[in-house]
């Protein structure tokens, strides 16, 4: 009588969770197209720094690359690799940034200050474009000895639709 008890209620229980995971499957629906469209424009980046950039002495290498001064990275790919050193002030431009998708887009900023001004804070401003228009500026701060080295997130409308910040609805 044991034996088939024991039977009985492994039948109910994979039965009941076999039933309960069916339902779950057919109640989730069609699975959402996660693609985005492509962003209409053409996206450019100015980066100037307030200070000399060099590449780091000191940096880890993992391939035969040399040590870069100054890296945007975009998309998982590097759009700028400067390895030169380059002085303050001077602006470098992306002419074209591929890829752009309407919604969120995640770019990587890495620029290295020489060692010889370690006791000092730095600043890099990064302005993206759409057409010759700027859509996005932002000021990347570091503390003073440490290189600069943030991430930021562009948020792209749709075409014909104005991004608004929470910021500008209020009176200056």
């Amino acid at each position: 009588m044991r034996h088939v008890a024991v039977i009985l209620i492994w039948v109910v229980l994979v039965g009941g969770m076999t039933l309960f995971v069916r339902e779950r499957a057919s109640a989730r629906g069609p699975v959402a197209d996660l693609r985005r469209a492509p962003a209409a424009g053409l996206f450019s980046v100015d980066i100037t720094t307030t200070f000399d950039i060099e590449p780091d002495p000191f940096a880890v290498r993992t391939d035969d690359a040399p040590p870069a001064a100054l890296v945007l990275r975009f998309a998982q790919r590097d759009l700028l690799r400067v390895t030169d050193r380059l002085s303050a002030g001077q602006a470098v431009r992306v002419d074209e940034v591929p890829g752009v998708t309407v919604g969120p887009n995640e770019f990587f900023l890495e620029a290295t200050p020489p060692l010889s001004a370690g006791g000092s804070a730095h600043a890099v401003r990064v302005r993206v474009l759409r057409d010759g228009v700027v859509v996005d500026e932002r000021t990347f701060w570091s503390e003073p000895g440490l290189s600069i080295a943030s991430g930021f997130v562009l948020d792209v409308p749709e075409a014909g639709r104005v991004h608004r910040d929470e910021d500008d609805d209020h009176d200056h």
